[in-house]
């Protein structure tokens, strides 16, 4: 929890809590799926597995951008093909395709994201498995 809020700068890191702190955060799924990056580096569901999308849905714009964190983002389907859509405050590299994304319930879908200030976060990739 210290080394993700940047808040401790008299601590050494152990090993064991920094890969602890790269596991999936739990995202809840939603209309809007809300990203918190004060709460993981790496987002998905519960267990380390991706988020299964019950529905279409957003991704809303995430809070807590840390300049110069990066991480991922990992969805699959539940039931039948779901569609991502990422609002206008996740900007895309420019050879991205802009979505929205489908995503069936056989595949995993993943965004690799970096954030450049306190307030833009760049996709710099999406990948399908």
């Amino acid at each position: 929890a210290e080394y993700l809020a940047g808040t401790v700068s008299t601590k050494a890191l152990v090993v064991d809590q920094v890969w602890g702190a790269a596991a999936l955060a739990a995202l809840t799924d939603g209309a809007n799926i809300a990203v918190d990056f004060a709460t993981g580096i790496n987002f998905g569901g519960a267990a380390n597995a991706p988020l299964a999308l019950a529905g279409d849905r957003a991704l809303s714009a995430p809070t807590n951008l840390k300049p110069g964190q990066s991480g991922t983002l990992w969805f699959t389907a539940s039931g039948s093909t779901r569609i991502l859509t990422l609002t206008a405050a996740w900007k895309l590299a420019t050879s991205l395709v802009a979505g929205p994304y489908s995503i069936t319930t056989s595949q995993v879908f993943g965004i690799v994201y970096f954030c450049r200030s306190a307030s833009v976060v760049y996709v710099t990739a999406t990948m399908t498995f």
